[in-house]
């Protein structure tokens, strides 16, 4: 297997960071979607931080408070000084189409996610300290891992939905008191 570079996708990563300095309401929506981890450049990462914690901490996001923000934490060479902010501040053309590009930086992250989960599955299968069912263990672990992380919804709603849903059918059905639930059939 030839080694090959991680994907990336810089110029999503611009336009949804661009998006998320645009307001604190549009920064709440894409933070919704994408975490600073996700973005594989650091300017990128730092800069969706900064305005996770400004969000978190209610304050409004624009392309001032940002700026300053990265001033004050020493960070602003590492975003790009005021010149990239403001570029990428500026485009105010994508702020309607952010979600497409949050859809590829996930998509892109995803499959940074399995090469990870690859890569280790490939040393627990080379680590002869293991026995080939710790070996196995281990591969099944971080399969179920993988899935867990590369997914930000909740498993666990439409199972809940299913159990409101059963329970709420028997207190009809117990309820009615003899009355047909559902349609009545003749069979001849």
């Amino acid at each position: 297997m030839s080694a090959c570079p991680l994907p990336e996708a810089a110029v999503a990563e611009k336009a949804v960071v661009g998006a998320a300095m645009q307001s604190g309401s549009l920064a709440d929506s894409v933070l919704e979607v994408l975490t600073p981890e996700m973005l594989t450049l650091p300017a990128h990462q730092h800069i969706l931080r900064i305005i996770a914690e400004l969000r978190e901490a209610a304050k409004p996001v624009d392309l001032i408070i940002l700026t300053t923000e990265a001033e004050k934490r020493g960070l602003l060479g590492e975003v790009g000084d005021t010149g990239y902010l403001t570029e990428i501040g500026a485009d105010f053309g994508i702020v309607a189409n952010w979600r497409h590009y949050a859809g590829e930086v996930t998509d892109v992250w995803k499959r940074r996610q399995m090469r990870a989960a690859a890569l280790a599955m490939a040393e627990a299968a080379h680590d002869h300290a293991l026995t080939t069912d710790d070996a196995q263990e281990r591969c099944e672990q971080i399969l179920y891992s993988l899935r867990d992380h590369t997914t930000r919804e909740n498993p666990v709603a439409p199972c809940r939905e299913a159990v409101v849903a059963a329970v709420e059918h028997i207190e009809a059905v117990y309820h009615s008191r003899g009355k047909t639930i559902g349609l009545a059939t003749e069979i001849g």
